[in-house]
C-alpha cells in the first residue's frame, strides 16, 4: 500500500543536513509561509546555499531490460542489467516501470534495493505487490527518486529538483526548496515576472530564452522572477517545481 503524506513530526530541520537519513526520500514539507521542500540526498559533490540542484540522470544500464518472470502478488525479484555499481537502497523511493510488452504501463514504488559493484544483478523489493504477471518478454527499468544523488549541473536540460537553503556536504541528506519564494543564484539579467529556467552556470537560473532563436529550447520552467536580479548575484524566484 502506498504511504500517506507526512504532515508533522519531522526529524530534521530545514537548515540542517545529516549524514544519516532521517526522512523518506521525496518527503514533502510545507511551511506556514507557503514554501515547500522535498527531502533529498546530495551526490558526489557538495552543494552550495541558494543554488539549484538537479536530479542525477537515469542510467542506460538499468533501462529497458528484459524482466524475469514475476507472478501476481510478488514483491521481490532479481533485476538484471548491464555492468553497474550502486549502493544499497539507491533505488529506494524510486520506481520499477514496465516499458513494453506484458504489463506495460505499470509503475511500482521500490522499497529496497541491494548493493552491487561492477555486477549485473541486484535484488529489488517493491512497496506493493505486482498487479499484472510479467514474462521474460516484458521490458522494465529501474528509475531512482529524483532526490537521490542530486547535483549542481551546467546541463540546462536536466530535471531540476530544488534549491538548497543551506550548504550541503557530499552525500548528506537535506531539504531542497521546490515551491515558494527562494533566493537563487542568477545568470544574466532577470526582470520581475520573467519565467525562469536553469542557467548555463551550474546551480544558477536565468530568464527563459527566446524560443525562436535559442540553440536548444528544451529547458524546464522552474518558476517566475519575483525580484529583478543581475549576473552572479542572488535574487528571489517563485519556484513551481
Amino acid at each position: 500500500m502506498s504511504r500517506p503524506m507526512k504532515k508533522t513530526g519531522f526529524r530534521q530541520g530545514i537548515h540542517v543536513t545529516s549524514a544519516t537519513q532521517k526522512e523518506a526520500i521525496g518527503t514533502r514539507r510545507i511551511l506556514r509561509d507557503g514554501r515547500e521542500f522535498t527531502y533529498c540526498k546530495a551526490g558526489a559533490s557538495a552543494l552550495l546555499v541558494g543554488k539549484l540542484a538537479m536530479a542525477a540522470a537515469s542510467a542506460s544500464v538499468v533501462s529497458n531490460k528484459a524482466c524475469p518472470a514475476i507472478a501476481i502478488g510478488d514483491t521481490q525479484f532479481v533485476f538484471t542489467g548491464d555492468s553497474m555499481t550502486y549502493a544499497a537502497d539507491y533505488f529506494k523511493g524510486g520506481f520499477f516501470i514496465i516499458n513494453d510488452a506484458t504489463g506495460e504501463g505499470a509503475q511500482y514504488e521500490i522499497d529496497a534495493s541491494t548493493a552491487v559493484t561492477a555486477g549485473t544483478t541486484l535484488t529489488i523489493t517493491l512497496v506493493e505487490s505486482v498487479r499484472v504477471a510479467l514474462t521474460t518478454s516484458s521490458e522494465g527499468s529501474l528509475v531512482h527518486n529524483p532526490g537521490m544523488a542530486t547535483v549542481e549541473s551546467a546541463t540546462e536540460e536536466n530535471l531540476p529538483v530544488g534549491v538548497s537553503p543551506v550548504a550541503v556536504p557530499i552525500g548528506h541528506w537535506y531539504w531542497a526548496q521546490c515551491k515558494g519564494l527562494a533566493n537563487v543564484l542568477i545568470s544574466g539579467t532577470v526582470a520581475v515576472f520573467d519565467m525562469i529556467v536553469p542557467g548555463a552556470t551550474a546551480g544558477s537560473v536565468k530568464t527563459v530564452p527566446d524560443w525562436a532563436s535559442a540553440t536548444d529550447p528544451n529547458m524546464p520552467i522552474i518558476g517566475q522572477c519575483y525580484r529583478a536580479g543581475v549576473d552572479t548575484e542572488y535574487s528571489l524566484v517563485k519556484l513551481i517545481l
